[in-house]
Order: C-alpha cells, then sequence, then structure tokens
C-alpha cells in the first residue's frame, strides 16, 4: 500500500513539457484528483478527513478533538524506506509529495471554509485555519491511514441491481426495466460479478496486532449486510478468557522469506511461532547445489521510483502556492491496512 502507491510516479507532463496539474481549464479539484492518482490513492481519503475535520472545527470542536480519530504519525515517518535506500532522502521526497498534495487541497478547500465566509465567527474561522497553516495535520491525516488502513469488498452493485430486478413481479415496470438492463447484462457477461474493494479506517481493528497464526479474521459472515460499512472480527480458532486476539497483515499462506519481506511495510519483522519453526526449518537445511551457469541477461523494464516522482515538486507547489495567494486563501506554507 500507501508506501508502494506512492511510488507510482508524478504527473506526467505532455509534450511541451508543461504538467497538466496546472492547466486553469482544470478545476482544482479535479487537480488534486489527478495528482492523488499519480502519486498515492490514500491523498484521496485523506481529502474527505480533512474536510470532516473542518466540519468538527466549524462546529466548534478544538483540534485536539477534531484531529482526535487521526494520531498519525507523519506521512514520512509511517513508511518505511525501501531496503537500500537512503532514508533521509526517501522521507524528503514523501514530505515533498505531500506538501504538493496539500496545496493542491487547499485550494479545493479553502473557499468553503468559515475564514472565506463573512457572516462566521472569528472563533470558528480561526480554528479552521489550522489545518491551512502547514501540512502538518494533513500528514497525521496521511499517516494514519498509511499505518491502520483496512480493505473492504462487497458483492458487485450491478448484480444486485439485476437481482433486484429479477425479483419484481411480472409486468410493465419489470419489462422496462428488463429493456434497460438485457442489453447492459449481454454486454458485461461475467464482469457483471465483480466485487467492488476499498478502504477505511477503524480505530478498533487497527489494535488488533499481527501474527502468522492468526485467532481472527476480519470477514463478515455469510449473510451480514455487506454496506453498513462495519468491519467484524471473528474467531477461527478457540480462544481462552483474556488471550490476545490477533490478525494477519498478510497472507499467510506465503514462505517466510516473502511474508517477511510484506511485513516490512509495517515497520517490524514478525517472530510468531510459525515464522520461528520455519526459519529454525531453514536453519536445518543442507546448503543448496551450486547454481547453474546464469542465463544471458533480460532486458530490463524501467520502473519509476518513488525518488522520480518528485520531480519538478518544488516547482510545482511554488507555482500552486502562488495561485492561491492570488484566489485569497493562500495559506502560510512553512515545511513541512487493510483486510488480509
Amino acid at each position: 500500500t500507501g508506501g508502494g502507491d506512492g511510488g507510482g510516479g508524478g504527473g506526467d507532463g505532455d509534450e511541451d513539457g508543461e504538467t497538466p496539474l496546472l492547466d486553469e481549464a482544470v478545476s482544482p479539484l479535479e487537480r488534486f484528483q489527478r495528482h492523488a492518482r499519480a502519486t498515492n490513492p490514500i491523498f484521496l481519503l485523506a481529502a474527505k478527513s480533512a474536510a470532516a475535520v473542518l466540519r468538527r472545527l466549524a462546529a466548534g470542536d478544538s483540534p485536539d478533538a477534531a484531529m482526535a480519530p487521526y494520531p498519525g504519525p507523519a506521512w514520512e515517518d509511517a513508511v518505511p524506506p525501501p531496503p537500500g535506500a537512503d532514508a533521509a532522502a526517501f522521507r524528503e521526497t514523501l514530505r515533498k509529495l505531500l506538501t504538493q498534495s496539500w496545496l493542491l487541497l487547499c485550494a479545493v478547500l479553502a473557499p468553503h471554509t468559515p475564514a472565506a465566509s463573512s457572516s462566521s465567527s472569528s472563533a470558528a474561522a480561526a480554528a479552521s485555519s489550522c489545518m491551512f497553516a502547514s501540512a502538518a495535520l494533513y500528514s497525521r491525516i496521511v499517516g494514519s491511514f498509511e499505518r491502520r488502513n483496512c480493505s473492504l469488498a462487497v458483492a458487485s452493485p450491478v448484480e444486485e441491481y439485476f437481482l433486484a430486478v429479477d425479483a419484481m413481479p411480472d409486468g410493465e415496470a419489470r419489462a422496462a426495466a428488463e429493456a434497460v438492463t438485457r442489453p447492459l447484462l449481454e454486454s458485461l457477461g461475467s464482469r457483471y460479478r465483480t466485487h467492488c474493494e476499498g478502504v477505511g479506517l477503524y480505530t478498533g481493528q487497527a489494535l488488533l496486532n499481527h501474527s502468522c497464526e492468526p485467532n481472527v479474521t476480519l470477514l463478515k459472515p455469510a449473510g451480514d449486510d455487506e454496506h453498513d460499512n462495519r468491519v467484524v472480527a471473528s474467531l477461527t480458532v478457540d480462544a481462552a478468557a483474556g488471550e490476545e486476539l490477533l490478525n494477519s497483515y498478510v497472507d499467510v499462506s506465503l514462505p517466510l522469506a516473502k511474508r517477511r519481506a510484506e511485513l516490512r511495510d509495517y515497520g517490524f519483522e514478525c517472530r510468531c511461532a510459525k515464522c520461528e519453526r520455519e526459519a529454525a526449518a531453514d536453519s536445518s537445511r543442507p546448503p543448496p547445489l551450486p547454481a547453474s551457469p546464469a542465463a544471458p541477461p533480460q532486458p530490463q523494464v524501467h520502473r519509476p521510483s518513488l525518488a522520480a516522482a518528485a520531480g519538478g515538486v518544488a516547482s510545482l507547489a511554488q507555482a500552486q502556492a502562488q495561485q492561491l495567494s492570488a484566489g485569497g486563501a493562500a495559506p502560510e506554507q512553512r515545511s513541512r491496512r487493510r483486510l488480509k
């Protein structure tokens, strides 16, 4: 997640070297969304949470109360650097990407806050200004999602719509509905059953520690409402009173080395009983036979790094800040899991 998503590269420039992020014909919201889709989709979720925080601030909540669901850490502290990467350079790249995302988001949200309304109280305006004073609060929100995301999957809403039409009594209404749905069903084929995936932030689920031998699974029982936004933790084995509930953050069927590689995204190396048994078994195996002659080198496919994604960030951030200043709602820039 996050760290990998963030490594996808920044927005691509056009043939003239201009970036679509500065296209005057594009709305501020579309500019923000383009940047998020090109760098880290978590920014899209964080934007909704930032708007929710602003609503709470406008309603009279203190900044601490409004930010309580998002304890952090800051995004650059939530993503461990890839093996062999320069930690300081990696953190700086994340910080720059987040600052650019924050500046783009400010252009979306600032015109709709109490600070931009003459009818709002000075207290509400002052409270909401903390979101725009620096990228710190936004970074905490993004870091919270990075560390505590829970992936969700629900049945295809298209399939549910077709089933609802099938359940209609015979008559003109059903015939009219089928006249619309039948061509769609024929064109989609089996794809109409494709489920939908998303992510959410659940503070209770986030308290579950990891084990490669978990005793709970985050899976709703068959027949439960899939659209009530709940996450259900169900026991998979008997557990004694007071026993810790453990979830798996990765696919436990993977080999030890792959599990540990994926768990680096969470900043730790698992030493559960299963990992210790497999590590001991690996150490007792005889050394492998000499490798066969190396195969001819294969062409390498270039994959843009996260550092490359930061190219042009400083100039873009400066241009966006100038644009915000012209709009009269410019912030003062200082510096700045998913269900397994």
